[in-house]
């Protein structure tokens, strides 16, 4: 069965996002890699974690939906073949980068017109 191993990635909407940014860099010490988001690293346990706020009117992840995890998953097509056969709504198919593949799922609540979240599950390449 596949699993999800971490976090890679927690966006969200935001009315102000370099605000948002600048106040968790300045109370929380989050280090910026640049003016749009922060990339946490896992340590010795290897990876990382992308933070960023969006616009409030960003259609990245979906109009209604105010946040969006990026779920790291240790085999990505096993994962959408055991979710589907579970009814779950695959909302992309899946698609492949230099920095790995990543494909839509929405949970019960997350559809475009609704409000709810959106989550990606993804793999980095071997």
């Amino acid at each position: 069965m596949a699993r999800v191993t971490g976090i890679g990635g927690v966006f969200f909407r935001s009315e102000d996002p370099q605000a948002v940014q600048e106040w968790y860099v300045e109370h929380l010490g989050l280090s910026p890699e640049n003016p749009s988001f922060v990339v946490m690293s896992w340590g010795d346990a290897g990876g990382t974690t992308i933070w960023a706020p969006f616009p409030a009117d960003t259609d990245y992840f979906g109009s209604a939906n105010q946040w969006m995890f990026n779920y790291r998953v240790d085999d990505l097509d096993g994962l959408l073949v055991e979710i589907r056969y579970e009814g779950v709504r695959v909302m992309t198919k899946p698609w492949r980068t230099r920095t790995g593949s990543s494909a839509g799922v929405g949970t019960p609540r997350a559809t475009r017109s609704s409000s709810g979240s959106r989550h990606r599950v993804g793999r980095t390449p071997p």
